[in-house]
């Protein structure tokens, strides 16, 4: 994968859509769960699809990093990524991450959206050695941060052609 905007957003959406399909396959394994081999499928693809998920969310940013005319250099940590970005699409993004963590926590805000992008910034990186130590996510914020990441490179693309 190169590094330039059309490359990286290539890559980002290569990834979200893998993580799409192992996220249907373990809510097939989730509908399964009496019986041990749901649980298993629904192990076996979570935890790929939570990585990829996070992955995504760094290229995507990488992405925006590059279009806004910045090198992100050797940068993972997604709150890193994320500093670089236009300030557009920083107010885009944590106000639809704020609305949409709005529907389950009514009192969800900047602040908590900052808190949990550092706390998240390394999501990637621990994922994919979870069988190391413990770990853990805030999935309701990955997915909305992952979708909306995702939705702001797509307009991006959509008015740069």
């Amino acid at each position: 994968m190169g590094k330039t905007y059309e490359e990286i957003r290539i890559g980002a959406n290569t990834f979200a859509t893998s993580t799409k399909i192992l996220e249907t396959v373990g809510q097939a394994g989730l509908q399964q769960a009496s019986h041990d081999a749901g649980l298993g499928l629904l192990a076996q693809t979570m935890i790929p699809a939570i990585t990829l998920k996070a992955f995504t969310c760094e290229l995507a940013l990488k992405a925006m990093v590059v279009k806004n005319g910045h090198s992100y250099g050797s940068v993972h940590k997604l709150d890193k990524l994320y500093e670089n970005i236009s300030d557009e699409n920083k107010n885009k993004i944590v106000n639809a991450v704020v609305n949409e963590m709005k529907k389950s926590n009514a009192s969800y805000g900047q602040s908590d959206f900052e808190k949990d992008l550092e706390e998240h910034s390394r999501l990637f990186i621990d994922w994919r050695y979870f069988f190391e130590k413990s770990v853990t996510a805030n999935l309701p914020f990955i997915n909305a941060l992952f979708d909306i990441v995702l939705k702001r490179l797509e307009i991006e693309h959509k008015t740069t052609r």
